[in-house]
């Protein structure tokens, strides 16, 4: 008897503790975590896009010099990258044997053909020669005239001067080395008229039009400066497969003749897409999510991250517009909790 009542007292104990922790239980405050929350707002969707290219002269914005007539160097008198002024003396030739040869030719059958030409008016004047000889003559003196001329002229300009200012490009002969004639001895660009030339997929070429802005840097991204787009070349190049985009460079930009540049460009699809703040984009072993606000509980929800832009990322898929997203405290969030929400503002324009 006395076994029996020490088991009803134990039993009694046991189920007054329980009824104890189950009260502590509902008597436990239910976490509640204090953020900030944006509404989810709508933004014309961004692709951003980074091309390369590099900086070459402006259309006008280059002179050649040229080897009049064949000649050999005499003296480089303006190195590479040497800035000049126009009527600078870029280098001095001689004269080869051929050209001396050609001019000294070219000015016996000049001589020898004036004086046919003097004997034929004399036959015709005495009836012996007809007007069609005549001017035949005088045609063929008149040609070879001109033809001394040339070579006398050319054979005169063995300095070669800089046609414009700016600075020197392209001299790759040396004193001594015999040049043909019409041989570009060196280039002169412009200084501060470039633009920039970069490659670009074909496929993404149709989507750039002139006029979009684009952010032009060197190839460390010093010098960042934004400009418009030229124009877009879309022959595909044979041996890169790309097609071209052309931007000016302002004068100043501070990049030379074929360096190397950096370029992005938004070439956007036209269409909307959720868009958030950064802050709200959390990640979980490569899958990106946020939590979303309803009903005071914070839930996780999985999106796919599109294009970014600054400090905001477009949502392909995942959000709508007008849903809340915790912008604070989402890494101490868990699926469910109850929260305290604090709006900002509306991440997107509508």
């Amino acid at each position: 008897m006395r076994r029996h009542l020490i088991l009803i007292l134990l039993l009694l104990g046991t189920t007054a503790l329980i009824g104890c922790d189950k009260a502590a239980e509902e008597e436990k405050p239910t976490p509640v975590a204090a953020i900030k929350t944006i509404t989810v707002g709508l933004a014309n969707a961004s692709e951003r896009v980074t091309l390369y290219g590099g900086a070459e002269p402006r259309a006008g914005g280059e002179a050649a010099v040229a080897v009049p007539v064949e000649a050999s160097v005499d003296r480089i008198v303006a190195s590479n990258g040497a800035r000049v002024a126009a009527g600078a003396v870029i280098a001095t030739l001689r004269p080869s044997a051929t050209s001396q040869l050609d001019l000294a030719k070219a000015r016996n059958d000049a001589a020898t053909l004036a004086a046919a030409y003097t004997r034929a008016q004399r036959l015709r004047s005495n009836g012996l020669m007809s007007d069609a000889d005549v001017e035949t003559a005088r045609g063929a003196a008149h040609t070879a005239a001109l033809t001394q001329a040339s070579l006398a002229t050319r054979s005169g300009h063995l300095v070669l001067r800089a046609p414009i200012a700016g600075n020197v490009q392209a001299i790759t002969v040396h004193s001594g080395d015999l040049l043909p004639a019409g041989t570009t001895l060196a280039r002169v660009v412009a200084a501060g008229k470039l633009r920039a030339r970069f490659g670009i997929d074909p496929a993404l070429a149709r989507r750039v039009t002139p006029g979009m802005p684009i952010d032009v840097s060197l190839a460390n991204g010093d010098a960042l400066v934004t400009t418009r787009v030229t124009s877009v070349d879309k022959v595909v190049d044979p041996i890169t497969r790309q097609a071209a985009l052309i931007a000016q460079l302002p004068d100043g930009h501070g990049a030379s003749p074929g360096e190397a540049l950096r370029a992005s460009v938004n070439i956007g699809s036209g269409i909307t897409q959720p868009v958030v703040p950064y802050a709200a984009l959390l990640d979980d072993g490569g899958q990106s999510y946020v939590f979303v606000i309803e009903k005071g509980a914070a839930h996780r929800r999985n999106v796919t991250a599109a294009a970014a832009q600054r400090d905001t990322v477009s949502i392909s898929a995942g959000l709508k517009p007008g849903e809340h997203v915790a912008i604070s405290g989402g890494t101490a969030l868990e699926d469910g909790m109850k929260v305290s929400e604090r709006g900002v503002s509306t991440g997107g324009a509508r």
